[in-house]
């Protein structure tokens, strides 16, 4: 073997010792595998599973368990057909229940907000005794005015949090204005909550546009959520809430799905908000649902789902009690009701 002139005292210079040369390649190796199960979370671990289609079916898989127990929940599903609107919490502005509060006992709270005009009202509710607020904006425009006299305006599917809200003068909203707010606690006393609720407080910069979760195409992830197959938007809680909760939506579903995910369960609680297209769901034990927009299903921690379908443009905006989870697959239950709603 021709050896250049030099070279051994080069890679002596390099590598000093054999040791320090395996610590090198231990450390890269380490590398690679960190890598490797961040893309194992992304695409799912069964890539062998496939729908009636022929399509690939995989569920995204977290490596890392939670060192939070996810929320207590019962089953819920509240229907947009049915919603009941009643006014004065927020202004003028109407809301409904979406039964996160029922289906929690009390720890947490979500209402979908509605204009009937364009209108304002002082400040934003429950900012003091809130020890979690996540607002969303589902239609239409809100913009605040702020307590150091800035004015901040929030569009289509953009979101903010209790650190920001706490800073609002007066809220002005647009005639189209539709959002969503998931709050804690809810008729629990902050005293009560489980530990995953006892939020810690954000610290509060004063930067408003730095607390906003803009809609940007660069924000959508492919995989990074409970399905590898849609794209996924963090709304910031993971962050502020040292990733007790996590509240994601996305860009819909390219192509219509035929043939389900599969039956699979989750080791969190969650609840999802249809905004666009339709989807056939599952839960054991709870019949099947065609779901719709403004439809809300809360699911608790194992309760085994299927979505059996779902068309193209399917979006939902999803809460996951706490962030980090895993995802198992079940059997198909013996027999399953029709479809209910």
């Amino acid at each position: 073997m021709l050896v250049e002139p030099g070279y051994g005292s080069e890679l002596a210079q390099v590598f000093p010792s054999i040791a320090s040369f395996v610590q090198v390649l231990v450390a890269q190796i380490t590398c690679c595998r960190e890598q490797r199960n961040r893309y194992d979370r992304l695409i799912g671990a069964d890539c062998n599973k496939r729908n009636n289609s022929g399509e690939a079916i995989v569920m995204a898989r977290s490596p890392v368990q939670s060192s939070f127990d996810a929320v207590p929940m019962k089953f819920a599903i509240a229907v947009a057909a049915d919603a009941i609107w009643t006014d004065g919490r927020h202004g003028a502005l109407a809301s409904r229940d979406l039964l996160l509060e029922t289906a929690s006992s009390g720890q947490m709270a979500a209402i979908e907000l509605r204009a009937h005009d364009g209108g304002s009202f002082e400040g934003w509710p429950d900012v003091d005794v809130a020890t979690f607020i996540f607002f969303y904006v589902i239609e239409g425009e809100v913009s605040f005015e702020m307590d150091d006299g800035h004015r901040v305006t929030m569009g289509r599917r953009e979101a903010v949090h209790l650190p920001f809200l706490r800073h609002v003068v007066r809220t002005h909203y647009s005639d189209d204005f539709r959002a969503a707010e998931v709050r804690s606690p809810g008729s629990a006393s902050p005293s009560d909550l489980v530990p995953l609720l006892q939020v810690p407080e954000a610290g509060e910069n004063g930067n408003w546009e730095e607390q906003i979760v803009r809609n940007r195409a660069e924000l959508f992830i492919r995989g990074d959520g409970p399905r590898a197959f849609f794209t996924y938007r963090d709304l910031g809680t993971a962050g502020v809430t040292e990733r007790r909760i996590h509240i994601h939506d996305g860009d819909g579903a390219k192509q219509p799905m035929a043939g389900g995910t599969g039956w699979h369960n989750h080791s969190m609680s969650q609840l999802f908000f249809v905004l666009e297209g339709a989807a056939t769901l599952s839960v054991e034990g709870h019949g099947t649902h065609h779901m719709v927009p403004g439809d809300v299903m809360i699911i608790g921690k194992r309760m085994s789902h299927n979505v059996s379908s779902y068309s193209e443009g399917y979006n939902v905006f999803e809460v996951c009690l706490p962030a980090d989870y895993d995802t198992l697959d079940q059997p198909a239950p013996a027999a399953m009701a029709e479809v209910v709603n």
